[in-house]
């Protein structure tokens, strides 16, 4: 029985992957050339309006790989899409550092008004994929989608962005963003599915 086009990305990821472990260097590089487009939209997606304004995506996309490769042998192969949680948590530890920098930096200039409070938790906004529309890669695939999903996503709590980032972009169970979002199972499944319904009447309307 063959395989379908999804599965064989899945399981060659996940050759990939134990090829990189075992150190083969060019398995990692192709790691990060299949996962780039994806964490760059988290990126953006997790930086919200404001703080996209202020911070470069692409270097934050490049300070996570670079922390990746430097971090690849604390790595733990739990699960098919724990490499991508994995880069999705390095991806936010790289926003706060940025930010953490860029408010430094302001303080020091005085060139601009402060922060609001409220831009820290933009950084910690998470990523979504309209209702029952495209699947991540077809949103990937079509910028002006990519432009309507940011400006949809925008429109949502940061509770409703991380429930779906988690689901559709880093590909957790819902036992697991329970865990991470102090839900039970079924609540985080429940509040996913409102969620995204709220998201694909705002990505339709617009």
């Amino acid at each position: 029985m063959s395989l379908s086009p999804e599965n064989d990305r899945t399981d060659s990821s996940l050759i990939l992957i134990r090829q990189a472990k075992a150190g083969d260097a060019e398995a990692l590089n192709a790691l990060f050339d299949r996962y780039s487009a994806r964490v760059l939209q988290i990126v953006r997606l997790r930086l919200g309006p404001s703080l996209r304004a202020k911070l470069e995506s692409q270097d934050i996309v490049q300070d996570a790989f670079t922390r990746a490769v430097n971090g690849f042998d604390h790595f733990e192969l739990r699960h098919e899409g724990a490499f991508i949680h994995w880069l999705g948590e390095l991806v936010r530890n790289a926003i706060n550092d940025r930010y953490d920098q860029f408010r430094a930096q302001k303080r020091d200039m005085r060139q601009e008004n402060p922060i609001e409070a409220n831009e820290r938790t933009d950084s910690s906004r998470d990523f979504s994929l309209p209702g029952d529309d495209p699947t991540p890669s077809r949103v990937l695939e079509n910028r002006e989608d990519v432009l309507r999903l940011s400006a949809a996503m925008d429109k949502l709590s940061q509770d409703a962005r991380d429930v779906i980032v988690f689901r559709d972009l880093e590909e957790l169970s819902f036992a697991e963003i329970g865990r991470l979002t102090g839900r039970s199972e079924d609540a985080a499944r429940m509040y996913y599915s409102r969620s995204k319904a709220q998201l694909a009447g705002i990505f339709q309307a617009m």
